[in-house]
């Protein structure tokens, strides 16, 4: 019987009745690992790679299998949060991060449309259904620039770094976001890394806001009395 162990860089294969004596192959470049359901492969997460992939090991023969890559995935900036990879029962089909695969082809089956990452979900015993965890993000970017609206320094602050990543990753959404933070007085943002956010979103986003050069010069004027924010 075998254990699979992993850290950020590599993993580790362990025969359970000696795990005193260390393990037995180690796979660099790899975290996350997971067994299949057979147990006669496992997949994890390619370290090394910015963007998304899944590498499937053989065990038996200790080689890789095949790479799947996630040419349309981008990196979160938090390398230490990702999704649990999942098998099919029959071993058939992965599911990663809401996208579904077959291991023996190089292009998704499908891609969920989710709000997050970190969305979790898993197959149905049967095998025939999948269960993900979703999200309203209309809910969440509404209550998002409510925290926008409060008009208290530290509150707007921390609103307008989250709006900032928000649209980085999902610039579908500023339109709903532009709307409001165009409204906000440069006044009520004191935070210089919440100016910078404004800064960038007022820069990026000018043809949607009216009030954009008259906000951005009020920035300006003050711009002599900031401090470095690192």
């Amino acid at each position: 019987q075998l254990l699979l162990s992993s850290c950020s860089k590599d993993v580790k294969l362990w025969d359970a009745t000696s795990i005193l004596g260390g393990p037995t192959p180690s796979f660099e470049g790899c975290k996350a690992a997971r067994f299949s359901n057979s147990g006669k492969s496992f997949a994890a997460l390619s370290s090394e790679s910015a963007g998304r992939e899944i590498v499937l090991y053989d065990i038996q023969e200790g080689k890789l299998e095949r790479t799947l890559s996630d040419t349309l995935a981008t990196s979160t900036g938090r390398g230490h949060a990702y999704s649990l990879i999942h098998f099919s029962p029959d071993d058939e089909r992965l599911l990663y991060n809401g996208v579904l695969w077959d291991p023996r082809r190089s292009e998704p089956v499908y891609r969920f449309d989710q709000f997050t990452d970190y969305g979790g979900g898993g197959f149905h015993p049967a095998g025939n259904e999948i269960a993900l965890q979703q999200y309203d993000g209309n809910a969440i970017v509404d209550r998002l620039l409510q925290f926008l609206e409060m008009e208290k320094d530290y509150v707007t602050s921390e609103a307008l770094l989250l709006v900032k990543d928000l649209l980085r990753k999902y610039p579908q959404w500023s339109q709903v976001c532009i709307a409001t933070v165009g409204n906000i007085s440069s006044n009520n943002v004191q935070e210089p890394k919440a100016k910078a956010a404004l800064i960038w979103m007022l820069g990026g986003y000018s043809q949607d806001m009216h009030d954009a050069p008259y906000v951005l010069e009020s920035l300006v004027e003050n711009w002599d009395e900031e401090h470095s924010a690192e």
